[in-house]
């Protein structure tokens, strides 16, 4: 016990030394505890070596008395240790020698020591017989001794000289550097930040001083930066909480519902307008289903509708209702809302929730169903207006045509309600139109529609109705009003009604046609004596032609679906050596049926009727501009005319189709000039004048096509902007003839030049005709007699073709 403990204060007096001689006194117990491995082994040798020795000198002895034995057989005891004491000389190791037999001694030669090693062997005496001979060496395990005390006293001392030597140079070198690394790393760790290792000290510790120091400078700057960061990140929190608090107060003070949903759709923040909207507050909403919360109806069907927010969560996008909804309220109340939701991203860019923003609009709703009320009923009566009874006669003419019904549509015109109006006042006349509307809309049937046209017309649309049943109703309409009598300030007053009856089939024309044929079959009516019905009746010429319009309609529809058009090109030569050298082209049209080629005329009318020409004018554009965007070098160096309809040109949607093709070839706006018919510049003054605008705006011309075919009409195309003018060909066929003929296409001529415009003559079939127009000074000619149209293709390779007729 009393060891074990010394054994411990020894072990801990030894680790509190200094390092330098912790490491001298390891190291020198090292190498001795090497040494005495090196000792045990290498005597562990010497002694298997020096046993080896003594059998040798043994062997050699006993061999030499042997020889002499053999030599001198008679030899006796006194002579034979004679000779042995000879033979000793040659024998350091050996300091004794006897002879016994039979355990009897007989002779002893030398000293005999205590610590000795002795070897027995047998010799054969003639006197004796067999004798035992001993022989006594120096012991080995004392000569051993005698050899480790030497080099053991020895390493000691060379041990310990090693042992004082490495202790000065491991304090010098290690110790005492390290002891300063040691001063520094307290001086650090006690809190003084600027304290640095001796980087002049050369070797490791230098090399790992200063890397020490780059490692502290490190730290000490990310310790900086990260104040720095945390400062930012106190000052950034602060800011996003002010920005947090002026958020909530801006969305609790705005007059639209705000509230947030998370990923799992439950209620995370609801403004005061949401509360009041939905009839719930914010502490009892929290946490609550979005859909549970927020009931959405459509009004018309009065199903449910998904809710934004959670189409948004599903999608993951931007959800926008434009159509209005109704919201049930907590209390089971329905209030019209719009609304929209967006989606929450987190920084991750992971969707955490969405928003939602809704506000009551059934004031605004209100409002709209009353201006809509108003722009499609008559204030006075309360029936339809003229503008719906044209649209919804417009649908019972697209029903008619696409899906074979048969309607009828009535034209009515009050007689001697003038007197009414001159006797009593409009006040009277007033009443007078709210009483029979009354009685008229008991005598039509529910699916039917009634309308005031204006003044003292009305008009009805007997929807599914044939011709006989059409005609009983009329009349009982014309008898109804016939025995109505109107009361008014003790006077009497009786009225008629003339009623013009007009059926809706699919040969019909168009609704513009139908009203007009109503009204001449209601003066009809009035002309046969008035207070009748008059029913218009086509005549069989008329129906043949509606009948075959009608088939060109499904060819002209056919023909767009399988692309069955081709696109031909006429040249337009110069006449004048003023005009641009540009190529100028028209644009011509064919259809593809049957292996035929079609002419315009043949179904243009049909669909000029039939309201077709936006799409055919929409197929054209699209491949004339698909070919000036493939062949730019021939769009460079030419003009295109296109012609365009009066019913495409006053529609906003090809208007903004024309800004989207155009798009596509905006250096090469000015390759393209579009053809407009004098009959439909007359006809739309000002929507064409709008698109003439605006066409010129994006770099097009613009050209007058057919003019002189309505003479009268030059004053009201003075303020058109026209960059060419084609003189009607009706005119220019005569010209070399026809003196008159000749005046006015030069008069015309005249009149495009103030303009503004250059002049080109249709229809030039000979070279007479050529000759006059070129002296009127007509600046370009087109015709049979120039050039015939060809496929367009084969202008688009020579972008140097340039017609002139001499």
């Amino acid at each position: 016990m009393i060891l074990a403990l010394d054994t411990y204060n020894s072990l801990n007096n030894f680790l509190k030394s200094n390092l330098s001689t912790r490491l001298a006194w390891v190291v020198f117990s090292g190498l001795l505890v090497m040494g005495l491995i090196i000792l045990t082994v290498t005597f562990s040798v010497e002694k298997t070596y020096m046993i080896d020795q003594q059998r040798s000198v043994v062997d050699r002895f006993t061999m030499g008395i042997n020889a002499y034995l053999v030599q001198q057989p008679e030899t006796g005891l006194e002579d034979l240790a004679n000779h042995m004491q000879g033979h000793l000389g040659q024998f350091d190791d050996i300091h004794t020698v006897m002879l016994s037999a039979e355990g009897f001694p007989l002779m002893e030669i030398g000293t005999r020591a205590a610590a000795m090693d002795c070897f027995d062997n047998v010799l054969l005496l003639p006197s004796t017989g067999q004798t035992m001979l001993s022989l006594c060496l120096t012991s080995v395990e004392n000569r051993i001794a005698e050899k480790r005390l030497r080099l053991m006293l020895w390493m000691g001392g060379l041990f310990t000289c090693f042992g004082l030597l490495f202790h000065v140079l491991l304090k010098q070198l290690v110790a005492k550097p390290f002891n300063v690394m040691l001063q520094v790393a307290q001086s650090i760790s006690h809190g003084k930040d600027s304290a640095r290792f001796d980087e002049s000290v050369s070797g490791e510790f230098g090399f790992l001083a200063s890397f020490i120091n780059r490692a502290l400078d490190n730290q000490q700057a990310q310790q900086l930066e990260l104040h720095d960061v945390l400062e930012h990140v106190s000052e950034t929190e602060m800011l996003l909480h002010e920005e947090k608090e002026k958020a909530i107060v801006t969305l609790k003070s705005i007059g639209d519902a705000v509230l947030t949903i998370d990923a799992s759709g439950h209620i995370e923040f609801m403004n005061p307008t949401a509360e009041e909207l939905t009839g719930w507050e914010f502490a009892e909403a929290k946490g609550l289903y979005v859909t549970d919360l927020l009931k959405m109806i459509e009004e018309e069907t009065e199903k449910n509708l998904p809710n934004s927010a959670q189409v948004c969560l599903e999608t993951g996008k931007r959800v926008v209702c434009h159509r209005q909804k109704l919201l049930k309220k907590r209390n089971g109340n329905m209030i019209a809302i719009s609304d929209s939701a967006a989606p929450i991203f987190d920084q991750a860019g992971i969707q955490s929730g969405a928003v939602m923003v809704f506000r009551d609009v059934e004031q605004t709703r209100q409002m709209a169903m009353k201006l809509s009320y108003q722009a499609s009923h008559d204030p006075l009566t309360g029936l339809f207006n003229r503008r719906e009874f044209e649209a919804q006669l417009h649908l019972l003419l697209n029903s008619a045509q696409y899906e074979e019904a048969e309607h009828v549509l009535c034209y009515l015109d009050l007689d001697q309600f003038k007197v009414v109006n001159d006797i009593c006042g409009h006040s009277a006349g007033d009443q007078l139109l709210r009483q029979l509307s009354e009685l008229l809309t008991g005598q039509i049937r529910d699916a039917d529609i009634l309308a005031r046209l204006g003044g003292d017309e009305f008009g009805v649309l007997l929807t599914h109705c044939g011709v006989d049943q059409a005609l009983r109703i009329a009349e009982n309409i014309r008898s109804a009003i016939h025995a109505y009598r109107f009361i008014h300030e003790e006077k009497t007053f009786e009225v008629g009604a003339s009623i013009g009856v007009v059926q809706i089939i699919a040969l019909s024309g168009s609704a513009e046609e139908l009203m007009s044929a109503a009204d001449m079959a209601c003066y009809a009516a009035k002309d046969a004596g008035r207070n009748r019905v008059h029913i218009y009746r086509p005549s069989d010429t008329e129906l043949a032609e509606r009948k075959g319009e009608m088939s060109w309609v499904s060819e002209v529809r056919m023909a767009l679906d399988e692309d069955r058009f081709d696109l031909l090109c006429q040249p337009i030569s110069t006449a004048s050596k003023q005009v641009s050298r540009l190529n100028h082209f028209e644009v011509l049209l064919r259809m593809r049926k049957d292996n035929e080629c079609v002419l315009p005329m043949a179904f243009l009318p049909a669909a000029e009727r039939y309201n077709l020409m936006p799409e055919v004018d929409h197929w054209v554009v699209r491949k004339v501009i698909d070919l000036l965007e493939s062949n730019r070098a021939f769009a460079e160096c030419s003009v295109l005319l296109v012609n365009l309809s009066g019913q495409s040109l006053c529609s906003k949607e090809f208007t903004h189709f024309l800004d989207e093709q155009l798009s596509r070839i905006k250096e090469f706006t000015g390759s393209l000039c579009f053809e407009i018919s004098e009959q439909a510049v007359i006809a739309n003054q000002q929507c064409i004048s709008a698109i003439i605008k605006h066409l010129k705006q994006l770099g097009c011309k613009v050209a007058l096509d057919n003019f002189g075919g309505g003479i009268t009409s030059m004053a009201n195309l003075k303020g058109f902007q026209m960059d060419y003018v084609k003189i009607s060909g009706g005119i220019i066929r005569n010209v070399s003839d026809d003196p008159i003929d000749y005046a006015m296409v030069r008069a015309l001529n005249e009149v495009a030049h103030a303009m503004g415009a250059e002049t080109i003559a249709e229809m030039i079939e000979n070279k007479e005709n050529y000759a006059a127009i070129k002296s009127i000074g007509i600046d370009y000619c087109q015709g049979h007699g120039i050039a015939l149209p060809e496929p367009i293709e084969l202008y688009l390779e020579n972008t140097t073709y340039m017609l002139n007729v001499q």
